[in-house]
């Protein structure tokens, strides 16, 4: 039992550090530090999400961005990362704080999201994100290139905010699209 007890936290230290963060399947992971964020986002999502942070400040904004089920990396990235007010985070959190007031509240968020991203219509989007009182759409790495749980986001659905918004915070593939205030 104690030579048992003792190699837990050598294998329990080696699978948090290399396996899960995946730092072990890259030529060149990034350095070790106390400051977790690039580890719950890719590298060009983490640097544009700083990038808004920094670009919004105290301001109150309202970010739309990827949805999904679980508790998973991949979404509610500019919520944690920031704390910058998303639309909809994490269904399954949001559904056990809520609990059977969930469906009320929510109401149509995850198919009025899924709606702004995938329909091709700027007057559909135009509806979701005044609504929604939007600033800022995320476009990373999500919503871009799907996860294991959720496809990508219907590629040609970005070009009608590609043709009536402002990019900012652009790092490589992950970008913020701005809401100017008249149509929001």
């Amino acid at each position: 039992t104690v030579v048992l007890g003792s190699v837990y936290p050598v294998l329990g230290i080696h699978n948090r550090t290399l396996i899960e963060s995946g730092r072990a399947s890259v030529d060149a992971p990034l350095a070790l530090t106390l400051e977790g964020g690039n580890s719950l986002a890719s590298n060009n999502d983490y640097q544009a999400i700083q990038c808004l942070n920094e670009l919004v400040e105290d301001e109150e904004v309202v970010v739309a961005e990827a949805i999904g089920s679980s508790y998973r990396h991949q979404f509610g990235r500019v919520g944690v990362l920031a704390g910058i007010p998303i639309v909809l985070g994490w269904e399954g959190h949001q559904s056990q704080w809520r609990g059977a007031t969930y469906p009320q509240i929510v109401g149509t968020r995850r198919a009025d999201i899924e709606m702004l991203y995938n329909d091709l219509r700027w007057e559909v989007a135009q509806a979701i994100i005044e609504r929604y009182s939007i600033d800022y759409i995320f476009y990373g790495d999500t919503e871009r290139f799907g996860t294991s749980e959720q496809a990508a986001y219907v590629p040609a659905g970005e070009e009608k905010f590609r043709e009536n918004l402002q990019v900012v915070c652009e790092v490589e593939t992950s970008l913020f699209y701005r809401v100017p205030p008249e149509v929001g």
